[in-house]
């Protein structure tokens, strides 16, 4: 089974939300996994392991707020989000 976008040749029935959730799970989960092999004091990539793993979090986390909010990263419409102060 194919569920490369180019290679079906078609768009998922769900508009590839399936497809970002789970890229969304594994970049998290990622991202905690390099944050503790970051923490081994033996290990010599420490610090570009500890550069990358925050941001893939964060994405995740990123990603995952929106998609509560309503917003569907396929989409072309955005819901409104309220203005900040107001």
């Amino acid at each position: 089974m194919t569920t490369d976008l180019s290679e079906a040749g078609q768009e998922p029935a769900d508009g590839g939300r399936t497809r970002l959730e789970q890229t969304m799970v594994e970049a998290y989960y990622l991202g905690h996994s390099l944050r503790r092999l970051a923490a081994e004091p033996d290990f010599s990539f420490r610090q570009i392991t500890a550069s990358v793993c925050e941001p893939l979090i964060a994405w995740a986390k990123f990603i995952e707020e929106r998609m509560e909010a309503g917003e569907s990263p396929f989409g072309t419409r955005r819901p409104r989000r309220p203005r900040k102060g107001k």
